[in-house]
């Protein structure tokens, strides 16, 4: 199986999820939009490890686009 081949298996999952996915940046990687750091975003008075808006934003813009 060549690297850019999905398993049988794994196209159909994807093919038939309802999950939208997008490519991480010029990774070449398509990642679910939910997966995207989302479990760590919040305000901290919900818990001390949770990241602000303000703070995850350039991340988040690094990883999307990293040449800009």
């Amino acid at each position: 199986m060549a690297a850019s081949e999905l398993p049988a298996s794994l196209k159909n999952s994807l093919e038939n999820s309802k999950a939208e996915y997008v490519r991480l940046g010029k990774s070449g990687l398509k990642i679910s939009v939910p997966i995207m750091g989302a479990m760590s975003l919040g305000p901290k008075h919900w818990a001390p490890w949770l990241i602000e808006e303000k703070e995850v934003s350039p991340l988040l813009t690094q990883q999307i686009a990293p040449d800009t």
